[in-house]
């Protein structure tokens, strides 16, 4: 970024949720994605 003349860049990153239970792993795009699928596997 250039902050003598104001000029800035946005970077964003996405992070999937994880989840681990009885030797398995769970990876999901959102927490309540991840949330829905452990209930079901309860």
């Amino acid at each position: 970024p250039n902050v003598l003349f104001n000029e800035f860049e946005t970077t964003s990153l996405k992070v999937s949720a994880l989840a681990y239970m009885d030797d398995t792993l769970w990876i999901a795009n959102s927490q309540s994605d991840l949330n829905n699928i452990v209930n079901i596997a309860e």
